[in-house]
C-alpha cells in the first residue's frame, strides 16, 4: 500500500531501470551497487556481478524536501550522543535513486508486476504503518490516524542513514507526514557478539519467555549504551529483574494490594483528612513527573527510569514509615490506616501512569488491579490530579505481580539461549 500510494501521489518518482552490481545468492543480498569485486560481509563469499531490470526510487528527486526537513527541524535526527554535523554527512553529496525492487526472487510481489518483488528495505517501511492499520480500507484506519505520525521512531546506528533518507522521503512521495523525530541509538547485540539476528531474536525470545518482555525492556533500556553495543544474554538480565522488577515494583504493589485486600474487604478506602500523611508522596510526584517528561521527551531512558524509580522508593519508604499492619490492630486508628493506604493505592496509579511508556505489560496489570475500567493510554499523566481513584472501587489483586524467580530455574533456559547463540 506505500508503494501504491506513493505511485498515485508521485506518479514520476518510481521508475524503471536497469541495476548493475554484486549479489550474492546464499544470502540473498545485493553486496555493491558497483562492478568491482566485493565480498559478501555476512557469508563471505565472492558476490556474482548481475545487470537485471528493477524499480527504482528517484530519491535524487527529494534531497531539497529533505534540506528543508532539517533545516525546519534540526532534532528531526537525534543521535545518542549526537556529533556535530553528522546530518550534513547525509546531505552533502549527490543523493543517488535507489533500487526498490528485485527480479523473480522470493518476496512480495510488486504492484501490478508479477516479475518483481519488493525490496527487503521497503517492505520494512512498510511494516512500520502496518502495523497500526496502514492499508486498511483505501489507505488508512482509525487506528493509523490515531497513532501516525510516530513521535519517536527508533533506528540502530547502523541502518540510520536509510531510515534518516530514504524512509522520510519515501513517505513524502506517497503524501503521508514523517515521524516527528528519529532516534539514533547502539544495536542490542547478544553476549557472545554473534551478528545473526535470527539468533539475537531468539536469545531475546528465550529470555522473553523466562521473565516477560517488560524485564527485556528493563534491561535494555537501563544499559543500553549510545556509545557501546548493549548485551542482553547475561545475568545481568536475572539480577536486574530480581532487584528493579521483583523485588521493587512487585513487592511494592503486591503488599499494597495484600493489605487493601485484608484490611478494606479488597475495596479501594475512603481517605479522610489528614494534611501530614499523604503530603510527602504528593511533593515526591510533583517533583518527579516534568523530570520525567524531560528526560523521556529527549529519549534519555535510563535516567527517565532512575527518576521513576526514586518515586518508587519514596512510595516504599512511606508505606514503611506509616506501618499499615501495625495501624490494623489498633481500633483507634481506623481512618489513619485508610488514609495510608487510600495514599498508597494513589501511589500505585502515578506509578503505572509513569511506566506505561516504558513498561506498558507492568503498567496495565498495576492499573486493572486498583479496579481501573478506563484505558490506561488514554491517561494524562501531565494532567492527572491526586484522588483519581474512587473509594468503594474493588481491587482485583494479581496471583504475583512480577514474583521472584529461582536462579536455578531460571539458569536452563539462560544456558539454552546461550547455546543457540554460540551454535555454528
Amino acid at each position: 500500500m506505500l508503494l501504491r500510494r506513493a505511485m498515485d501521489r508521485s506518479f514520476d518518482s518510481i521508475y524503471k531501470g536497469i541495476y548493475e552490481g554484486r549479489y550474492c545468492a546464499e544470502d540473498d543480498i545485493d553486496v555493491s551497487d558497483s562492478a568491482e569485486p566485493a565480498q559478501c560481509p555476512v557469508c563471505g563469499s565472492p558476490a556474482e556481478r548481475i545487470s537485471e531490470e528493477r524499480y527504482f526510487f528517484r530519491l535524487s528527486r527529494f534531497k531539497d524536501r529533505l534540506t528543508a526537513l532539517y533545516l525546519r527541524n534540526p532534532e528531526f535526527v537525534r543521535f545518542l550522543p549526537q556529533p556535530d554535523g553528522a546530518i550534513k554527512t547525509f546531505l552533502g553529496g549527490e543523493l543517488e535513486d535507489i533500487s526498490i525492487s528485485r527480479r523473480l526472487r522470493a518476496g512480495i510481489p510488486w504492484p501490478g508486476d508479477s516479475e518483481h518483488t519488493v525490496a527487503p528495505l521497503v517492505c520494512e517501511f512498510a511494516r512500520y504503518l502496518s502495523a497500526i492499520g496502514f492499508g486498511e480500507g483505501r489507505y488508512t484506519s482509525r487506528e493509523f490516524e490515531r497513532y501516525w505520525p510516530a513521535d519517536l521512531h527508533v533506528a540502530c546506528k547502523d541502518e540510520l542513514t536509510a531510515h534518516a533518507t530514504v524512509w522520510p522521503a519515501l513517505l513524502m512521495a506517497a503524501d503521508l507526514p514523517v515521524p516527528r523525530h528519529i532516534v539514533a541509538c547502539a544495536s542490542p547485540v547478544a553476549a557472545t557478539g554473534t551478528s545473526d539476528e535470527s539468533k539475537e531474536i531468539a536469545a531475546v525470545c528465550q529470555i522473553a519467555e523466562a521473565l516477560g518482555a517488560d524485564a527485556v525492556r528493563d534491561h535494555l533500556l537501563r544499559n543500553i549504551s549510545p556509545a557501546d553495543e548493549a548485551c542482553f544474554v547475561t545475568n545481568a538480565v536475572i539480577q536486574n529483574y530480581k532487584v528493579h522488577l521483583s523485588s521493587g515494583i512487585g513487592s511494592l504493589a503486591n503488599r499494597i494490594l495484600l493489605m487493601v485486600d485484608r484490611y478494606c474487604d479488597g475495596k479501594i478506602p475512603t481517605p479522610h483528612f489528614f494534611p501530614d500523611l499523604g503530603e510527602k508522596i504528593m511533593i515526591a510526584l510533583w517533583d518527579v513527573r516534568p523530570k520525567v517528561r524531560v528526560a523521556f521527551d529527549n529519549s534519555d531512558f535510563r535516567r527517565g527510569l532512575s527518576e521513576i524509580w526514586s518515586f518508587i522508593a519514596a512510595m516504599d519508604k512511606f508505606v514503611s514509615d506509616n506501618q499499615p499492619d501495625v495501624l490494623a490492630h489498633q481500633v483507634n486508628q481506623i481512618h489513619r490506616l485508610e488514609n495510608v493506604l487510600y495514599d498508597a493505592c494513589e501511589g500505585l496509579a502515578s506509578m503505572a501512569m509513569l511506566l506505561y511508556p516504558v513498561l506498558p505489560e507492568t503498567a496495565e496489570t498495576i492499573w486493572k488491579a486498583l479496579g481501573q475500567e478506563s484505558i490506561l493510554a488514554d491517561q494524562q499523566v501531565d494532567a492527572s490530579i491526586w484522588g483519581i481513584l474512587p473509594s468503594g472501587a474493588a481491587i482485583r489483586r494479581p496471583c504475583a505481580l512480577l514474583p521472584s524467580i529461582d536462579e536455578k530455574e531460571a539458569a536452563p533456559k539462560m544456558e539454552e539461549t546461550d547455546r543457540v547463540l554460540s551454535h555454528p
